[in-house]
């Protein structure tokens, strides 16, 4: 990153990076840490701090999320009649603006004409480097790099992908045994449009978070984690749990305009990001993203619930990468979220039904198994995991009751080889 884009950040947020990177910011002033930050970054000094005690994995992320360019914007002059700018594309009536700050839209956003959009294939979701004019009319007039690649050779490719099978599996690094359990019942791929049916306090929110943590452990995977209209608590408590995960959030006091315009605008970036590579996005919850649409357009539900369908259908496989979207949505007493829960579980090829009883036993993931599945999951598991597979529903197809006993023997023994002769013996007490 170049100086003049560390200008954006404050001087608390440059001293914080300073103390991470292992330098003494003490009361120095914005250039000097600006100065300090580069040249320990180029290894062209060494810091002044140890790392010793610090764990390193944090160290990397936060240094990655200020190092790394992301879509958080910086303008700078350029001491012409013309700025640097660079952020996130959003395409609306008017050709479009630049998100220059995170993904929802603020003052310092710069407007696209139409003959701009055209000019360089402008897609929703693009982050785009270029020159605006510097005046009370901020508009983008010309276009240096899109997605990161120079213009001339970013968009070289064109055209629909063809969509593939959903065949591979996403790879977990480091990955909890409640994870390794759920792989069994529900194998997570690549590609997958996947529903997570929660009742309240069901541990969603956990299960989410580990498997955004252990999916960016691969070095494969973009993960990308959207928590919509959340409690400042719950955002506070993911935020820092989400490994190498890119976390974005709403917060309840926001209105519904920015639920749904920070939703679409993430949505539509995993999309141009999964053209280059594979990308994971999880989403905590499309039940409060179609409200927010009902409450914003005063629309019907089914006309709501159908915008959702439209964000959703973005996942999928091709050649050089995908998207998979992994979505909760809420069920409740309430007529509204049962037609959200069947509508959109209507259009996915994979479930997790979670069971709010099983939490109050404290057993996590609180799995119910007879309402999880996955549409091609007999080609995605293993011989081992489809003969566990198999012992497992025989067990509780005989009799219901013994869920909560083989969860349990599975959390604790899933990496025992004497797993099956386990759950055998369970079969043939339950036999007698």
């Amino acid at each position: 990153m170049e100086k003049e884009q560390y200008q954006s950040y404050t001087v608390g947020e440059l001293r914080s990076l300073l103390f991470e990177l292992g330098g003494a910011p003490s009361n120095k002033k914005k250039d000097v840490l600006i100065d300090e930050i580069l040249k320990i970054s180029c290894g062209q000094i060494t810091p002044t701090r140890s790392n010793r005690g610090r764990p390193a994995s944090r160290t990397k992320r936060l240094t990655e999320a200020y190092v790394t360019p992301t879509v958080s914007a910086t303008v700078s002059d350029s001491g012409s009649k013309t700025v640097f700018v660079s952020g996130l594309f959003k395409s609306n009536q008017k050709g479009g603006i630049l998100i220059t700050e995170g993904y929802c839209h603020t003052d310092c956003d710069v407007a696209v004409s139409p003959k701009t959009v055209q000019q360089y294939r402008l897609s929703y979701g693009d982050f785009v480097e270029g020159e605006c004019v510097n005046g009370a009319k901020r508009e983008l007039v010309f276009v240096k790099k899109i997605n990161g690649a120079n213009y001339d050779s970013a968009k070289e490719v064109s055209g629909d992908k063809a969509i593939l099978p959903i065949t591979d599996r996403i790879r977990f690094e480091k990955a909890s045994n409640e994870l390794k359990v759920l792989q069994i019942f529900c194998p997570i791929a690549k590609g997958q449009r996947l529903v997570t049916i929660a009742p309240k306090n069901s541990g969603k929110t956990t299960l989410f978070k580990d498997i955004a943590y252990s999916a960016s452990l691969n070095g494969e995977t973009k993960v990308m984690f959207l928590l919509l209209d959340q409690t400042p608590e719950d955002i506070a408590y993911v935020k820092d749990k989400t490994g190498l995960a890119e976390f974005i959030s709403t917060s309840f006091d926001g209105d519904f305009n920015k639920h749904a315009e920070v939703a679409e605008t993430v949505i539509n970036r995993a999309k141009v990001l999964s053209e280059k590579g594979d990308v994971l996005l999880i989403i905590e919850s499309l039940s409060r993203l179609v409200k927010a649409y009902r409450n914003l357009y005063g629309e019907d539900l089914q006309t709501s619930i159908l915008r959702a369908k439209k964000l959703l259908s973005y996942a999928r496989r091709f050649e050089g990468g995908s998207l998979t979207i992994i979505a909760s949505v809420d069920k409740t007493l309430s007529k509204e979220d049962e037609a959200i829960c069947e509508e959109l579980l209507s259009v996915s090829n994979a479930a997790i039904t979670l069971d709010g009883s099983l939490v109050q036993k404290r057993i996590f993931p609180a799995l119910d198994i007879s309402g999880t599945f996955c549409k091609n999951q007999f080609g995605l598991l293993t011989e081992q995991e489809l003969t566990l597979f198999d012992v497992v529903n025989k067990i509780l197809s005989e009799n219901p009751d013994l869920k909560e006993r083989v969860l349990r023997i599975l959390l604790k023994h899933i990496n025992d080889e004497k797993l099956l002769e386990k759950l055998n013996e369970v079969l043939l007490v339950n036999c007698q």
